[in-house]
């Protein structure tokens, strides 16, 4: 069995990087799914369905950073190679342009925030959440102000879900301590 040492400095014996799997496969299937279904309209608010998949892949962003480092990195080139590949370049301009500054501003918020994880998956979303839904809704040429809204709080009900199981098991952690 071989040794490895995580970006934390724990060692650990090899496995598959699920987490890191989880978050190169929610990104294209949210991208996947801009092709596979018509944007629900809100208020007059074009709301892309991939939308309510996307809003997790922050969340699996910090959990792939934590279980291979900044290897999280060729994750998100190949997320977006794959991207390209796989949905055009129509879908994976906007997709990879807003991911880029979006998942670069929550890894550097991850990497230097030494918090417990449920509130550095919060800060780091809370920043990134907003930069990626604006830039993809400018790219796609849907950005206003109700749709820009919907989008970032659709994607912060995934990261909601997280914090509240984070921080459940923040707490029987501590229980045990």
């Amino acid at each position: 069995m071989t040794i490895i040492t995580t970006s934390t400095g724990i060692r650990s014996p090899r496995r598959l990087p699920i987490w890191t799997l989880g978050y190169f496969g929610t990104i294209v299937f949210a991208n996947m799914m801009l092709l596979w279904f018509d944007p629900l309209f809100v208020a007059g608010s074009a709301i892309p369905p991939a939308i309510f998949a996307s809003g997790f892949v922050f969340v699996l962003r910090d959990f792939a950073q934590r279980e291979i480092g900044h290897f999280v990195l060729i994750a998100i080139v190949a997320a977006a190679c794959a991207t390209f590949w796989l949905a055009g370049p129509e879908v994976a301009i906007p997709s990879s342009s807003a991911f880029l500054v979006a998942e670069l501003a929550d890894w550097v918020i991850y990497s230097v925030t030494k918090r417990p994880m449920s509130q550095r998956v919060v800060i780091s979303s809370l920043i990134s959440v907003p930069m990626d839904t604006a830039v993809f809704y400018a790219l796609l040429d849907i950005l206003d102000p109700l749709s820009l809204i919907l989008g970032i709080v659709i994607k912060l009900i995934g990261t909601l879900v997280f914090w509240v199981g984070l921080k459940w098991v923040e707490a029987k952690q501590e229980d045990m301590e």
